[in-house]
């Protein structure tokens, strides 16, 4: 708790002094406050002995962007103050920070790039994303680049990074380093290829705890890409294979696979392909979800181990947006296989969508829909099933009291379905909030 109320006291120092920043730098900057209430039925989502919560939540939230030849920034920050009027929960600070800042010292040739990302996580997948099953996690990674080009076509990168993930409850907070080597060659406009090594180190601190997986582990990455960008299409494919070496153990062979597409059919139209499968772990896949979704909670990933798992990942997406109306479909599916706790292994199916619309100019109502479905694949040592069902519907509409000012009223359900029809949960929400944002 020590801990989550420092990088809590980051935060709010963020916003502060981003203030002063714009003054002297060419930044965007928007900044904002909120207050929301909100009524839950079910605040703990459990199946028996329901108890009712209303909270009080104060916001204070940031973003700052600069693209300058020397520094390009982008910053989310948001602050966040828990009130609970019947005490279900102790009341608390929550905080939420990604930010990547990109520094050129030396134009096109020496740069320093850090990254953060500050949220919560879930500890346990397969019980409800509730206070007590969330905790505050931290990535953090910073290092050089050296860019060396051989004509007009060829550019070599040299890159180093050293990286920290810490976790408030779980034990599986490490040390990385790595370092990476990078080709490229452009065939041609809209085409170019390139040839990829990466090497890591990774240490825990807990050395107990890592032993609960494959303790302490070295990694290569060696792949090839290519890469296709026009107006209307980006396209990037790799294939490779890693090399994994723990520590007390022999090492072991996977291959990498890796392809993203995103078409963008009309000015109002974009579909996007991902499929993937990869060697992965609790703090690299919290890495890589941060910087694709930007997701302000991770759920459904189980960051208790620190075993090695592959991950096996396929995901469609469907974005239209016009002048008075949006809609975004969302289907993905992960599967999870550890090398040595079989009891973790399993598959989660998520569907997604969202439909806003404009009913005047200052007024607009949304329609979102999500369920996922998490199905583990070994029962051990006669472990009941854990596999379950979610669903949650929600209605919300919002308007616009003058150019800076907002007031939103939402509803949501959310419905859990156990095995056999065994711990079956729902919870009914209500939510008020007001905010103010700068622009």
């Amino acid at each position: 708790m020590v801990e989550a109320v420092k990088r809590f006291s980051v935060i709010l120092y963020l916003v502060v002094s981003m203030c002063y920043w714009e003054s002297a730098y060419s930044m965007q900057l928007d900044y904002g406050v909120g207050y929301s209430r909100v009524y839950s039925d079910n605040i703990r989502r459990v199946s028996g002995n329901e108890e009712k919560e209303i909270t009080d939540i104060a916001v204070i939230s940031l973003d700052a962007n600069e693209d300058t030849p020397t520094l390009q920034m982008a910053l989310t920050a948001r602050a966040e103050y828990f009130d609970y009027k019947n005490d279900v929960y102790a009341d608390t600070p929550q905080g939420y920070l990604n930010s990547n800042i990109l520094w050129s010292i030396v134009d096109r040739r020496l740069s320093w790039s850090f990254i953060d990302y500050f949220s919560q996580v879930q500890i346990l997948s397969s019980s409800p994303d509730t206070r007590d099953n969330i905790q505050d996690t931290n990535i953090f990674l910073t290092g050089p680049d050296v860019m060396f080009n051989f004509g007009r076509k060829d550019t070599v990168r040299i890159g180093m990074r050293l990286g920290d993930s810490y976790y408030e409850l779980t034990t599986i907070g490490s040390k990385r380093r790595s370092a990476f080597f990078v080709w490229e060659h452009r065939v041609g406009s809209p085409l170019s290829v390139s040839a990829n090594y990466e090497t890591s180190s990774i240490s825990y601190d807990d050395e107990q705890q890592a032993g609960a997986g494959s303790g302490d582990f070295k990694r290569q990455d060696i792949y090839g890409q290519l890469r296709w960008e026009t107006s209307s299409k980006d396209f990037v494919a790799d294939i490779g294979g890693t090399v994994i070496q723990p520590e007390l153990e022999d090492s072991f062979l996977g291959y990498l696979a890796r392809m993203n597409m995103t078409h963008r059919a009309s000015q109002y139209t974009a579909f996007d392909v991902r499929l993937s499968t990869q060697y992965s772990d609790a703090s690299q896949e919290i890495a890589n979800i941060s910087e694709e979704d930007n997701a302000i909670r991770i759920i459904g990933g189980d960051f208790t181990t620190p075993d090695i798992y592959k991950l096996s990942y396929s995901g469609l997406a469907y974005n239209y947006r016009s002048d008075i109306t949006g809609l975004r479909l969302m289907l993905d599916k992960r599967r999870y296989d550890y090398r040595l706790l079989d009891s973790e292994d399993r598959q989660v199916v998520s569907l997604t969508g969202v439909w806003d619309y404009l009913l005047s100019d200052l007024s607009s109502m949304s329609l979102q829909y999500g369920e996922s479905r998490a199905d583990y694949l070994e029962v051990v040592n006669l472990q009941p099933d854990r596999s379950y069902k979610e669903s949650r519907y929600s209605v919300g509409i919002r308007r616009s009291l003058n150019r800076k000012m907002t007031l939103t009223l939402e509803g949501s359900r959310l419905v859990r379905v156990g095995p056999d029809n065994i711990n079956n949960l729902s919870e009914n929400l209500a939510l008020l909030s007001i905010s103010y944002n700068r622009l």
